[in-house]
C-alpha cells in the first residue's frame, strides 16, 4: 500500500513538473513588444538627483527607511526594511513631488519633522566604528540610517582593596569561601560609617555590590554582638527571595557562629511564624512593608508576640532596599509605617534613637531628603551619611539613540533577531504587558517567515502576574543559555539579579530619568555592554528626548515626592499605630507630624480611638486590614485553566475586570514558548479566580475591554484658588478635592486582527481599515500589506464591574471672561477652515461644529498637560488621568490620580498649573501635525475615546495660563 502510495505521488509530482515547464515555454515565447520598447528609449526622461543614486538610503511614509536599488528609466526601486520584497514606483519624478519617497533624514515617524533629529550618516558611522565590541558594530551597522545618538562610555578601573584585617576571623574566612577577597572603596567607607553609628543611604549604580555594603557591618555586628537584630524591607517578594539566598550563601560559608536568618513573607503560614522566633529571634529578617503592616499588630498579643517584641526590642538596624520605589502614595504609607514602627520599638522597651537606618536606592535626585523622611530625623540631617561615588569597576556599554518610530514593534523585532543571529543575550523593556506579548508574536511570526523559528524559541516573556514558579523557570533558563532574550515590563527593573546580559532595549521611555537608568544598568557589567533607546512617535515624551538626547543622557534625575499627611492616609496608620502601641497626647504631633492632633481629634469623635486615664490613645479592633500601602485592590485573581485546573496567572482583581472579564480572549507564553490564547468563562471574585478554557495557537480575535468612569467630590483638600490668564477678564478656579473614583467595566469589543492591505497614510480616515484594490478610495494613495484590525461585535453586559478608590482630584472651571475668548477663538478657527476648504469640511474639524467650545478646550488641554507629567515630578503619565462632565450647565474638568491613596500627581497640577501648562506648550507646539496626534493630543487610554479634541484650542488656553502668570 505505501509503494503504491509513493508511486503515485511521484507520477503526480512529475505531471506538475511537465505543466510548469508548459507554462514557462508559454509565457517566454510570447513576442516582445519592441515598439514599446523604441517609445521608451526616445522619451525624454530628467537625470534623478544624486540622492536617488544607487545604495543611497530614501525614506517613505508608508514604507519607511530604505536603500535604493536602481532608477531604471523613470521606474524607481527601492528595498525598504519593513518590505520583504523590492518595491517598484513607475515614475520617481511622480512619488518625489507627491513627497512619498525623501531623502534619508527628511521626514521620519509619519509626519514628524526629523530636521533636529536626525544624525549625520557618515559620522554616525565612524562613530559605530569606535564601539569596542564586533558584534556590538555589527548590530548598530544594520540599524545605521535610523541611529541619531552614539554614545559610548568607557570602562573604568576599581578602586579596591583587601578585606579589612579587623573584620572577625570567620567573617574573613566565611568572604574567602564564596571567593571574595576584595572590597570596593565605597563598602569600605560604608562599614565605616556604620561602624561609627551613622545612617547610610547608598546610591552608587546597578551592580556595584551595594548590598555588601550593609551586609557586611551587619553580620560583622551579628558575631560581635549575638542579640544584634537587622530589620530587611524589600518591595518586592521576589527580590527578598533573591537577595535572602545571596546572604544564607554568606552565613553558611562562616565557620563557627549563630546567625540566623529569617524571611517572612505572606505565604509563610502563622504557626511557621512563630517557630521563627523560637527559641530566640533571628538576627536578621527579612519582610516585605505589606507584612509588616499586618506583623506590628503582634506586639499586642501576650503569648504570640513574644519572640516579636525581644526582636523589637533588640532592634539596631532597619534596611530599606531599593528605597527609590516608595514614590506617590506608595511612599506617604510606607513613611507613616515607619512611623509606626519607631512607636513601636519604643513601646517595648527598645530605642528608637538608635536605630540606624539603611536605605539603598537607586540614582535619584533627592536621595537623603527622603532617607531623612524615613527616619524621622530630618531636623539631624547630620546623622545620615551618603555614599554617591562607586569604587566598583566599570564595564563601560554604548548608548544608541535611535529616531521615534511609528512601527517600533517591528524596529524592536528586527533588533532583537539581530541580537540572536549575534549569539547576543538581552533584555527588552516595554511599559506594557499588551506591548511585550504583541512584540513576542510578532518575533515568532518573522523568524518563521524567514526559516529561522528556533530563534523564537530563546525568547522569554517575564511580567507581574506571573507565578513565581514561571518566574524562577525564567531565570534559571536565562542563567543557563537556554533562553536569550528577555521581553520584561517593569517587573525586572528593580534589583533581582541576573546573569550577565549583553544587550538591553529601552522600548519607549519608562516615564522617568530614574527608571531609564535602571534599566540602562541591566547591561554591561562584567563586559561592555549595548543599550538600545528606541523612543516611540507617537509619545512625545520620546520624541522629546529623541530631539534632545543630552537631555536623556545628562539631565537632572526626577525627585521623589509624596505626602505622608494625608488626611486618609494618615488617619489610618495613627489608628494602626495607637491600637498596636499605644501613643502619648504629648507625642503625637512629634511622631506622626503637625497635623496629626487634628485627625486623633477626628478618630476621638468618631469612637475609633479612646483616651486612657494615663494620657495615652490606643484603640480596639483591626483597621489594618482596611488599609493597602500600595494603593491597589486587596483582591487577586487566579487565572486557571478550566481543564487542567494549574494556575496560570495571577493579577490584582482590578487589572482582571479588563483583561478577563467572562468571553474575554486572553493571551500568554507557553512552557514551549509559544504564544497561545484562552477564552475566560467566569470571573468568580468572591472564589478569587478565573476559570480559561483552551482556545489555541492560532487565533485572529482579541476583546478590547469597554468602561465608563465617574467622579464624585467628598472633601477639599487645599484653599481654592484663582489663576489668571493673559485673557481679559479670564480666571480660572482650581479645586484640590478628595474624591471618589468608579470605573465600570460596561462591556467589550470583539475585535479581529488579520494582514491584508490597508492605507498607512496616518491622516487619512481609512488608516489600518481594511481595503481592495491598488489605492486608498478616499486619499488616493497606493494601498500596502499590513496589520488591519476590525471591529466584529460590541457586547454590553447586564451588570457591570464596577471599582472604586479615593485619591486627590483637581476640578478645573473656567469663568465667563475665558468661556467668551474660547466662543470667538472657534469661530476664527471655523472661518478659517471654511476659506481653506468650503463647505467639505473635514472630519477631524467636525467637533467645532458640533461640540461646545469650552468643552473641546478642556479636553484638549488636559491631554497636552497629561502628556508633560514626567516633565515636571517624578510621575508618569498613567498616574494621574482626567476626564470632562457637564454639570447643571456647567461643564468642568478633572485631574485625578489613579491609584488609591494618591500619588502626587493631581496635587502638582493643581500648586504650580502655569510651570505644567508651559511645558505641555512646548511638547505640543513642537510636534508639527496640524490637528493633533498620538504625540501630542490623543491618549489610548482616553476614558471618553478622543471625542472631542482640538490641538489648537488646548494650546490657545495652555498660553493663556502660562503667559498670564509669568
Amino acid at each position: 500500500m505505501v509503494r503504491n502510495c509513493i508511486d503515485i505521488f511521484r507520477f503526480v509530482y512529475g505531471l506538475l513538473m511537465q505543466l510548469r515547464t508548459l507554462l514557462v515555454i508559454i509565457v517566454t515565447e510570447k513576442p516582445t513588444d519592441y515598439a514599446a520598447i523604441l517609445r521608451a528609449a526616445n522619451q525624454e526622461i530628467n537625470e534623478p538627483p544624486e540622492w536617488l543614486a544607487p545604495s543611497k538610503f530614501v525614506y517613505s511614509p508608508e514604507y519607511g527607511v530604505g536603500e535604493v536599488m536602481a532608477v531604471l528609466g523613470r521606474r524607481l526601486i527601492v528595498k525598504f526594511f519593513e518590505e520583504v520584497n523590492p518595491t517598484q514606483f513607475d515614475n520617481w519624478e511622480d512619488v518625489v513631488e507627491k513627497g512619498l519617497i525623501k531623502e534619508s533624514g527628511a521626514q521620519l515617524g509619519g509626519n514628524l519633522d526629523n530636521s533636529d533629529i536626525g544624525g549625520d550618516v557618515a559620522a554616525i558611522g565612524e562613530e559605530i566604528d569606535k564601539i569596542p565590541n564586533v558584534a556590538f558594530q555589527s548590530v548598530a551597522r544594520d540599524f545605521a540610517t535610523t541611529i541619531t545618538r552614539v554614545n559610548i562610555q568607557s570602562g573604568v578601573g576599581g578602586s579596591i582593596h583587601p578585606i579589612p584585617e579587623d573584620l572577625p576571623s570567620n567573617l574573613h574566612l566565611g568572604l574567602q569561601n564564596i571567593c571574595v577577597n576584595t572590597v570596593y572603596s565605597h563598602q569600605l567607607e560604608a562599614l565605616a560609617k556604620l561602624r561609627a553609628g551613622y545612617d547610610l543611604t547608598i546610591t552608587t549604580p546597578t551592580a556595584s555590590g551595594k548590598t555588601l555594603c550593609y551586609n557586611l557591618p551587619i553580620i560583622e555586628s551579628c558575631i560581635k554582638q549575638p542579640d544584634t537584630r537587622a530589620l530587611y524591607i524589600f518591595p518586592l517578594k521576589a527580590l527578598a527571595l533573591d537577595q535572602m539566598r545571596k546572604l544564607q550563601m554568606l552565613v553558611k560559608a562562616i565557620p563557627n557562629h549563630r546567625i540566623k536568618i529569617a524571611l517572612m513573607t505572606g505565604d509563610t503560614p502563622r504557626d511557621e511564624r512563630q517557630q521563627l522566633f523560637i527559641p530566640h529571634p533571628p538576627n536578621v529578617l527579612a519582610v516585605s512593608p505589606d507584612l509588616l503592616h499586618h506583623y506590628l499588630y503582634n506586639i499586642r498579643r501576650p503569648q504570640e508576640g513574644e519572640g516579636w517584641r525581644l526582636f523589637l526590642r533588640q532592634l539596631r538596624y532597619v534596611v530599606i532596599d531599593e528605597s527609590h520605589t516608595y514614590i506617590g502614595a506608595f511612599g506617604a504609607h510606607f513613611a507613616n509605617l515607619m512611623r509606626r514602627l519607631r512607636l513601636a520599638v519604643d513601646a517595648v522597651g527598645g530605642n528608637s534613637h538608635k536605630l540606624q537606618f539603611i536605605c539603598s536606592s537607586a540614582t535619584i535626585g533627592n536621595p537623603q531628603e527622603m532617607a531623612l523622611r524615613f527616619s524621622g530625623r530630618t531636623q539631624q540631617p547630620n546623622r545620615s551619611h551618603l555614599i554617591r561615588e562607586s569604587g566598583a569597576d566599570s564595564a563601560g556599554r554604548t548608548l544608541l539613540c535611535l529616531e521615534p518610530s511609528s512601527a517600533a514593534n517591528i524596529e524592536a523585532s528586527k533588533m532583537i533577531i539581530s541580537w540572536l543571529q549575534h549569539n547576543l543575550s538581552g533584555i527588552v523593556f516595554c511599559n506594557s504587558r499588551a506591548a511585550v506579548k504583541g512584540l513576542l508574536g510578532l518575533i515568532q511570526r518573522e523568524t518563521q517567515r524567514t526559516g529561522c523559528g528556533h530563534l523564537a524559541n530563546q525568547v522569554a516573556l517575564f511580567y507581574s502576574s506571573l507565578i513565581g514558579e514561571r518566574r524562577r523557570e525564567i531565570i534559571s533558563k536565562l542563567q543557563s543559555g537556554q533562553i536569550k532574550v528577555i521581553i520584561s515590563t517593569s517587573s525586572l527593573e528593580a534589583g533581582i539579579d541576573l546573569p550577565e546580559l549583553d544587550c538591553c532595549l529601552i522600548r519607549g521611555f519608562p516615564g522617568s530619568l530614574m527608571s531609564f537608568w535602571q534599566r540602562v544598568g541591566r547591561a554591561g557589567r562584567k563586559q561592555h555592554g549595548l543599550v538600545v533607546y528606541l523612543p516611540l512617535a507617537q509619545n512625545p515624551i520620546d520624541v522629546y528626548y529623541a530631539k534632545n538626547p543630552q537631555q536623556l543622557l545628562s539631565g537632572d534625575v526626577e525627585c521623589s515626592a509624596f505626602n505622608p499627611d494625608y488626611p486618609t492616609i494618615l488617619g489610618k496608620h495613627l489608628e494602626c499605630g495607637c491600637i498596636e502601641s499605644a501613643l502619648a497626647l504629648r507625642e503625637i504631633n512629634h511622631r506622626f507630624g503637625h497635623v496629626a492632633g487634628t485627625i486623633a481629634d477626628s478618630l476621638l469623635q468618631q469612637n475609633k480611638l479612646y483616651l486612657s486615664n494615663g494620657g495615652k490613645l490606643w484603640g480596639r479592633g483591626y483597621p489594618h486590614k482596611e488599609v493597602n500601602l500600595r494603593s491597589a485592590a486587596n483582591t487577586s485573581i487566579n487565572l486557571i485553566d478550566k481543564h487542567s485546573g494549574d494556575i496560570l496567572e495571577k493579577m490584582s482583581l482590578e487589572v482582571a475586570y479588563r483583561e478577563v472579564f467572562p468571553q474575554a480572549i486572553y493571551f500568554l507564553q507557553d512552557e514551549n514558548g509559544d504564544i497561545i490564547a484562552y477564552r475566560s468563562e467566569s470571573l468568580n471574585v468572591e472564589k478569587g479566580e478565573a476559570q480559561l478554557a483552551y482556545l489555541g495557537k492560532e487565533t485572529t480575535l482579541y476583546t478590547e475591554a469597554e468602561s465608563e468612569l465617574d467622579i464624585v467630590p467628598l472633601s477639599t483638600l487645599a484653599q481654592p484658588k484663582i489663576i489668571n490668564t493673559n485673557i481679559d477678564d479670564g480666571r480660572i478656579r482650581l479645586t484640590l478635592a478628595w474624591g471618589e473614583i468608579t470605573t465600570s467595566v460596561t462591556g467589550y469589543r470583539l475585535m479581529k486582527r488579520i494582514y491584508g492591505k490597508t492605507c498607512k497614510n496616518q491622516q487619512c480616515a481609512n488608516f489600518k481599515k481594511s481595503l481592495e484594490g491598488n489605492s486608498c478610495p478616499k486619499c488616493r494613495r497606493q494601498i500596502y500589506a499590513a496589520e488591519v484590525i476590525t471591529l466584529q461585535d460590541e457586547i454590553v453586559f447586564e451588570t457591570p464591574l464596577v471599582t472604586k478608590y479615593q485619591a486627590p482630584c483637581v476640578l478645573i472651571d473656567l469663568n465667563e471672561g475665558v468661556k467668551k475668548a474660547l466662543r470667538e477663538q472657534v469661530s476664527r478657527l471655523k472661518q478659517e477652515i471654511i476659506q481653506k476648504y468650503g463647505n467639505s469640511i473635514p472630519e477631524i474639524y467636525q467637533p467645532l461644529w458640533t461640540g461646545a467650545s469650552d468643552f473641546i478646550t478642556l479636553h484638549s488641554l488636559q491631554h497636552q498637560i497629561i502628556k508633560a507629567v514626567p516633565l515636571v515630578v517624578l510621575s508618569s503619565s498613567l498616574d494621574v488621568d482626567g476626564i470632562v462632565v457637564e454639570k447643571e450647565g456647567r461643564t468642568y474638568n478633572y485631574f485625578y490620580d489613579t491609584c488609591e491613596g494618591g500619588n502626587g500627581a493631581a496635587e502638582a497640577i493643581f500648586h504650580d498649573l502655569s510651570k505644567f501648562a508651559a511645558k505641555a506648550y512646548a511638547l505640543a507646539s513642537g510636534c508639527d501635525c496640524e490637528t493633533g496626534c498620538p504625540r501630542c493630543l490623543h491618549s489610548s487610554g482616553c476614558p471618553q475615546h478622543n471625542e472631542p479634541l482640538n490641538k489648537d484650542l488646548g494650546l490657545y488656553l495652555l498660553d493663556a495660563i502660562f503667559n498670564g502668570n509669568g
